[in-house]
């Protein structure tokens, strides 16, 4: 074994010093993302997950879970979307008119987009000043 100076393990992030030590080994080897695989796998690099990938020439521009553990992939060629995503919120079916999954995504022209099966559409147009960071959907208000 080599000798390591225990310092060489600290890095300095503005006045503190932190270290990142090995708790588990990555299980992860060689993924090969040819196959046209959507692969989950947890924080430890342990594959948790695997479907087909049905949309080979889509680009993949926004994943979310669901309240009940649903993936919810968007993807360029069913939304169209050109400007580049910054951030994504899902509203569950109980709260849409539609009874279907709506996906709000915050894009880099300040507007938000609400993506569903049947198309998108643009809400906030010149209500927003400078593209949103962060979404978050919240349930009914009952009084």
């Amino acid at each position: 074994m080599a000798n390591v100076s225990v310092a060489a393990e600290w890095q300095l992030l503005y006045n503190q010093y932190y270290r990142k030590p090995e708790i588990y080994p990555m299980k992860r080897k060689h993924i090969d993302l040819s196959r046209n695989k959507l692969r989950i796998f947890n924080s430890a690099g342990v594959q948790i997950s695997e479907t087909v990938w049905r949309h080979p020439g889509g680009r993949l521009i926004g994943m979310v879970w669901t309240d009940d553990q649903t993936l919810i992939c968007v993807v360029q060629e069913d939304s169209g979307i050109e400007e580049l995503l910054h951030c994504i919120a899902v509203i569950e079916p109980q709260y849409t008119i539609s009874g279907n999954v709506e996906v709000l995504l915050g894009v880099s022209d300040a507007s938000v987009l609400v993506v569903e099966e049947d198309g998108v559409q643009q809400l906030g147009v010149g209500l927003l000043r400078g593209p949103l960071q962060k979404m978050v959907v919240s349930g009914p208000i009952y009084t």
